[in-house]
């Protein structure tokens, strides 16, 4: 349910949000590119706690959507 993926391209920084995320070229199983939002670990606003809930909130949107 939850992949690992490598980073391979940083395609682009989001200008919104706290935590300054990043789009990134991520290639995964068989080599398989996708693309993936990526927050990093760092700073008061990403602390462990924060990423467990943002990891939650995006399987519970994968489920509901």
């Amino acid at each position: 349910m939850i992949s690992t993926v490598k980073a391979v391209t940083f395609v682009k920084a989001f200008k919104s949000g706290r935590t300054c995320p990043c789009l990134m070229l991520c290639e995964g199983d068989l080599r398989a590119h996708t693309e993936a939002v990526v927050k990093f670990y760092a700073g008061k606003e990403s602390t462990r706690t924060g990423l467990i809930c943002e990891l939650l909130a995006s399987l519970f949107a994968r489920i509901w959507i």
